[in-house]
């Protein structure tokens, strides 16, 4: 399970956050990898808001699962460790008039395919801003449900203004256009910021640090949500507690396989985000040992 992991090959499989999908998924296999961005909203079960926890704990939403027998139950998944934050970006060309996600009403923005994480994220952002798909359109905009791949040749045909992502960091697509043309991030910021984390548990201000993309030397406010690693309450502990050693003691595997972990440091493990749902009490031993909990 481990070598998998740390090759990103093997068992692995990507998943969307469709909370409909994900049980009945991994029934179908040991382990794999999934977003699930909903896991604290829903954490007793789709639709139950009754039985959230503390939406201000802004737990971790964005959670690779690697798990084993896992139960039908979401309840039954418990944390085992946090990993890479997820940006939300906005990008448009340099010279573009774009200058705020308010300034998207009336413009041509391809937010990802729906049914994935990145397009429910712009949706709840429109929302928060007192917008929608519909009034994009009205205004004479569009909104084009492309993949990344796509949304960036239409950015260089000039057919696109603007296109959002829920990502890790680089996002290739983004490097790529930069070698096209200038490019530049619109920020998510201030009462837009609040509005969308109030509504969304898992979300948390942060920035996307100058000189990552080129072209943007200076950090660009925007909100951040990690993604992290999780299992079954039913997993043996033995099991967990030597794959969260393994993954610890060979971190530096992830960030030379995956530029969004280069930054990972021990502390990153047990963040804040993981608050509000349990971990599994052998990860629980295993970072207690190392002093990070």
């Amino acid at each position: 399970m481990l070598d998998g992991l740390l090759s990103w090959s093997g068992d692995f499989l990507t998943l969307t956050s469709a909370q409909d999908r994900l049980v009945d998924r991994f029934k179908e296999l040991e382990h794999g990898l999934a977003a699930a961005r909903q896991l604290l909203a829903q954490w007793g079960g789709v639709g139950k808001e009754q039985d959230q926890p503390d939406a201000n704990a802004r737990a971790t939403v964005d959670i690779a699962l690697a798990a084993k027998h896992l139960d039908a139950e979401l309840r039954n998944i418990r944390t085992v460790m946090a990993l890479a934050p997820m940006y939300n970006h906005l990008v448009v060309r340099a010279d573009s008039d774009i200058k705020s996600y308010e300034d998207l009403v009336g413009k041509r923005v391809s937010p990802g395919k729906k049914g994935f994480t990145t397009a429910a994220t712009f949706l709840a952002i429109l929302k928060a801003m007192g917008s929608s798909e519909d009034q994009i359109e009205a205004a004479g905009g569009s909104v084009h449900w492309l993949d990344y791949s796509d949304a960036a040749q239409n950015m260089r045909d000039g057919l696109l203004d603007a296109v959002f992502s829920t990502s890790a960091l680089p996002h290739s697509t983004y490097v790529e256009l930069s070698t096209a043309f200038d490019i530049r991030m619109i920020p998510l910021s201030g009462e837009l910021a609040d509005k969308f984390i109030a509504n969304n548990p898992g979300w948390a201000k942060g920035a996307i640090p100058g000189g990552r993309y080129p072209g943007v030397d200076e950090a660009v406010p925007t909100t951040v949500s990690y993604m992290g690693i999780a299992t079954s309450k039913n997993v043996p502990d033995d099991v967990v507690y030597d794959f969260t050693k393994a993954v610890f003691e060979h971190r530096q595997k992830l960030a030379d396989g995956y530029p969004a972990y280069r930054d990972i440091e021990p502390a990153t493990f047990t963040n804040e985000s993981l608050n509000g749902l349990p971990m599994h009490p052998a990860a629980e031993k295993f970072w207690k040992e190392q002093g990070l909990m």
